[in-house]
């Protein structure tokens, strides 16, 4: 079941591509991010399997969403990864990249994350298979260099066979910063321990 921290994570992504849609001047047909809706379609040993990702980007008429993230905060990271190998290696690179994020749950006596960080998958059509791109970057502890700390993407990653029909007018879209994940982390833990305070004054 997730929980709040776990299912706030949407924001960040919805933020960034809000974000570029203004400046793009796009408008909710040409680029959008929902989350927990099934997808189905997938081929070979990976035929009649259903996952619900956190967040999915999807482009104009493209059917597969092209970037999607999946969070885990009860589930562990073996899982995450599991879900990266079916996102892209499923659909066989519809799905470029895998943006996966890693929270430790709260121990009953903390009431901030102490332990999350993001890795993402990309989808390497030479060996038909999911592959780590870059290595991980720690959200929790936070780390001294967190204001640099982002995740640049090409149009190509984003927008995939749709890129010469929607042309962009920036070289390339803003980057994903992971300041702004911390601070949706931060807000939706504080969040999490009041409504699990109440939970307990009820019981």
């Amino acid at each position: 079941m997730p929980t709040w921290i776990h299912s706030g994570c949407l924001n960040w992504i919805q933020g960034w591509i809000a974000d570029f849609r203004r400046l793009e001047q796009w408008d909710q047909r040409t680029i959008s991010a929902a989350g927990k809706g099934e997808l189905k379609v997938f081929a070979g040993e990976y035929a009649n399997r259903i996952i619900m990702p956190d967040c999915a980007i999807f482009v104009s008429t493209l059917t597969y969403p092209t970037i999607a993230m999946e969070i885990a905060y009860t589930e562990t990271y073996e899982d995450l990864k599991e879900n990266a190998r079916l996102l892209l290696e499923g659909t066989a690179g519809e799905i470029s990249v895998a943006i996966l994020v890693k929270i430790v749950p709260l121990r009953s006596d903390e009431s901030h994350i102490q332990s999350a960080f993001v890795q993402l998958y990309e989808y390497s059509s030479t060996q038909n298979r999911a592959i780590p791109r870059g290595g991980r970057k720690t959200l929790f502890p936070v780390p001294n260099n967190h204001a640099r700390q982002r995740i640049e993407f090409s149009w190509e990653d984003v927008l995939k066979s749709q890129l010469p029909q929607i042309q962009p007018v920036s070289a390339t879209p803003p980057p994903l910063l992971l300041d702004d994940l911390r601070e949706i982390i931060d807000a939706y833990t504080e969040r999490h321990i009041r409504l699990r305070d109440v939970e307990e004054r009820l019981n």
